[in-house]
C-alpha cells in the first residue's frame, strides 16, 4: 500500500468510527467512555498503534473530554 493511502485509510477511520459515531452523544457515564475507549483501542491496534494512529485517536478523545466538560460547566 502507498503511505499516502495509509494515512488516508486512518484519517477516515477515525472519522467515521470513532468522531462521527460519538459527536453527537457526549456525555460523562462510564459506559459512554468505556465504549470510546474500546473502539479507540481497536483502531489503534488495527493499524499497529504506530505513531501517527496514536496521537490521531488521542487528540479526538482529547476534544471529546473538551467538549464534555464544557457542557457540564454549561449545565451546571
Amino acid at each position: 500500500m502507498i503511505e499516502k493511502d495509509k494515512y488516508w485509510q486512518m484519517y477516515a477511520e477515525v472519522w467515521n468510527n470513532l468522531h462521527k459515531k460519538f459527536i453527537d452523544k457526549i456525555d460523562g457515564t462510564d459506559a459512554f467512555w468505556q465504549e470510546v475507549r474500546d473502539t479507540a483501542s481497536q483502531i489503534s491496534k488495527k493499524y499497529g498503534e504506530c505513531d501517527f494512529i496514536v496521537k490521531l485517536v488521542l487528540n479526538e478523545l482529547f476534544e471529546f473530554e473538551k467538549i464534555w466538560k464544557l457542557q457540564e460547566k454549561a449545565s451546571g
